[in-house]
C-alpha cells in the first residue's frame, strides 16, 4: 500500500512540475534552435514514430508539423517502421525524410529497432528525443535532443509527454 502512495504522491509532484519543467526545456530550445532549424531544413518530409506515449506524442507533432510546418508529415508506430521500413519511406519526397524517434526512456526496444533499420538502410536521417542522455537513442541519432528534465519517477509519463508534445 505504501508504494501506490509514494506512486501517486509521485504522479501529483509531477503534473505539478510541469510549468516549471516546460521553461526548462524551452530554454534549452532556444539555446539549440539555430542547429535544429539547420538540420531541419535538409528535408521536405517529416516522419513522427514512437510506442505509448511516445506514439501519442507523434501523432500529436505530425498534426502540428503539418499545420505549422506545411511540410509533408506522417506517424507510425516504431513496430511499424521496424517491419515495414523499405516500403513506408517509399513515400516519394524529393530529399532524404527526417525521422523523429520519441522515447522516454531511449531505449524502447522497437523504436531503437526502428532507428537500427532507417539509419543502416539510409532511408532517413534521425532526430530522437528523449529523456535519456545516457540512451541508444540518443547516443546513436543523427540529432538528438535531451528531454533529461523532464524525467520521471512515476510509471505514468507526464512530464515527459508533456515535453515531447512542447518540443
Amino acid at each position: 500500500m505504501e508504494g501506490v502512495l509514494m506512486q501517486e504522491f509521485d504522479i501529483y509532484e509531477e503534473i505539478h512540475d510541469q510549468p516549471k519543467t516546460w521553461e526548462q526545456v524551452t530554454e534549452d530550445f532556444e539555446k539549440n534552435k539555430e542547429k535544429i532549424r539547420e538540420f531541419l531544413r535538409e528535408s521536405d518530409s517529416f516522419f513522427f514514430i514512437g510506442c505509448g506515449s511516445g506514439y501519442n506524442a507523434s501523432v500529436y507533432s505530425r498534426n502540428v508539423g503539418e499545420f505549422f510546418l506545411e511540410k509533408c508529415c506522417f506517424d507510425y508506430q516504431a513496430s511499424e517502421i521496424k517491419f515495414f521500413n523499405e516500403d513506408i519511406y517509399k513515400k516519394g519526397t524529393i530529399k532524404k525524410p527526417i525521422t523523429f524517434l520519441f522515447s522516454r526512456s531511449g531505449d524502447t526496444t522497437e523504436t531503437v529497432d526502428a532507428l537500427k533499420g532507417i539509419s543502416s538502410m539510409g532511408l532517413s536521417k534521425s532526430f530522437g528525443i528523449t529523456c535519456s542522455e545516457d540512451s541508444y537513442l540518443y547516443k546513436n541519432s543523427d540529432f538528438s535532443f535531451s528531454l533529461s528534465k523532464s524525467s520521471e519517477k512515476a510509471v505514468v509519463t507526464t512530464k515527459s509527454f508533456t515535453s515531447m508534445a512542447l518540443l
